[in-house]
């Protein structure tokens, strides 16, 4: 027992100086979570699938549309379609047929599609067939990858104001014990590339000082733009970001405001082009409930197939150490924010009609404010009084 004892004590420093400079960490922390998410058996592909397709087509045809996979009348007599009837991820409007859900994945994506392809590797046969089980496996593997780097990115944050041990703890809490690894690491859900992008944003926020100027506006309007754009619902995070930017950089707001405007402006545009509205079907709020039911929020709360506290209790925790140490957070403006993002959050998802987030595992409709979770993390951990580590990382990055 003894040795078993000294050697992971040998192995917690190795990995300790591994990861004690922070460019290097991350890039540990990556490859490490890369592998385990990859090598994880979760990857069912349910309102995601035919995303690739989409990505596909706008690769090759600079299209959205999906009519050659879809049964006549839209496809023609010699194509292979998706199925016989229009599977519930498709929709039809005029003459075409789309994917239902946000076109962000599918756009972010299709570069790296077309370089798959380029490769071999092609949801498409040369004979215009659709490979399911390939999309299945190569959506796994970008969302594998995606959230690896949430989990770097997280690090980063978390080096910039603790030491290496709890940044790493932190950070791995993160990857293994939140809808992360069940959710946005298992398939391309619209949940996946949002967090990554709101990830990015928060990891700048934290990193700022009290008296830093703020890095880069036209990024963070870009950034907040297209977390919307792959997800609806990151709205408000984004709404809530603005208001706190406001509140610290009131005229570099403003650019990251006009930013945002400018390709929100864009979007309604070619949804208009498109769909002959201003909004594409997914993203109107018509889906909302006036208020939550008494059922939604319990089941969101302690259900035991969808309840957050009962599949991330650590949220107990964190809580407790929020309260505990409010007065010495740091940021506190930013963690007062993270608290009603994540309030505001719990509300609209219990407002929908489907508050369970149909065929899923666990609180697949929070993973949104995963990243805001890390940030209360990161910010109680820093007024928490326990002792620093003796891997001191360099602020250097």
């Amino acid at each position: 027992m003894r040795a078993l004892s000294i050697g992971m004590a040998r192995l917690w420093n190795l990995y300790g100086g591994l990861v004690a400079e922070p460019k290097r960490g991350a890039v540990v922390l990556f490859f490490l979570f890369g592998a385990i998410y990859a090598c994880s058996p979760n990857r069912d592909l349910a309102d995601s699938r035919y995303s690739l397709l989409v990505s596909h087509e706008i690769w090759h045809r600079g299209s959205i549309s999906l009519d050659a996979y879809a049964p006549p009348p839209w496809g023609s007599a010699d194509a292979v379609p998706v199925a016989t009837d229009l599977p519930y991820q498709l929709f039809s409007t005029g003459d075409h047929v789309y994917h239902y859900f946000p076109i962000g994945t599918p756009l972010l994506i299709a570069p790296a599609v077309g370089m798959l392809e380029w490769m071999g590797l092609s949801i498409v046969d040369g004979e215009g067939r659709y490979d399911g089980g390939r999309e299945a496996a190569i959506q796994h593997l970008f969302a594998a990858l995606a959230s690896a780097a949430l989990v770097a990115l997280i690090y980063l944050s978390a080096i910039s104001l603790l030491d290496v041990r709890r940044s790493l703890l932190l950070a791995s809490a993160v990857a293994l014990a939140t809808p992360l690894w069940s959710v946005a690491a298992a398939t391309l859900w619209t949940h996946t590339l949002s967090v990554l992008l709101l990830g990015i944003v928060l990891l700048q926020l934290v990193r700022t000082g009290p008296t830093d100027a703020l890095p880069s506006p036209g990024v963070l309007g870009t950034l907040l733009a297209w977390s919307y754009f792959v997800r609806p619902s990151a709205a408000i995070s984004s709404t809530a970001i603005l208001l706190y930017l406001a509140f610290r950089w009131r005229w570099d707001a403003l650019k990251v405001a006009a930013v945002a405007a400018g390709w929100l402006a864009i979007f309604l545009l070619w949804s208009f082009s498109i769909y002959g509205a201003l909004l594409p079907p997914y993203y109107r709020g018509g889906r909302l409930l006036a208020l939550p039911i008494g059922e939604a929020l319990l089941g969101n709360l302690v259900s035991p197939s969808r309840g957050v506290l009962i599949y991330v209790p650590a949220l107990i925790y964190l809580a407790g150490m929020l309260g505990l140490y409010w007065r010495s957070i740091p940021h506190r403006a930013l963690a007062t924010t993270s608290l009603a993002v994540c309030a505001v959050h719990f509300w609209a998802i219990s407002s929908l009609p489907h508050w369970w987030g149909g065929h899923s595992w666990g609180p697949r409709l929070m993973t949104d404010v995963t990243p805001w979770w890390a940030v209360l993390a990161i910010l109680g951990s820093s007024a928490h009084p326990f002792g620093r580590s003796s891997f001191r990382p360099s602020r250097t990055v």
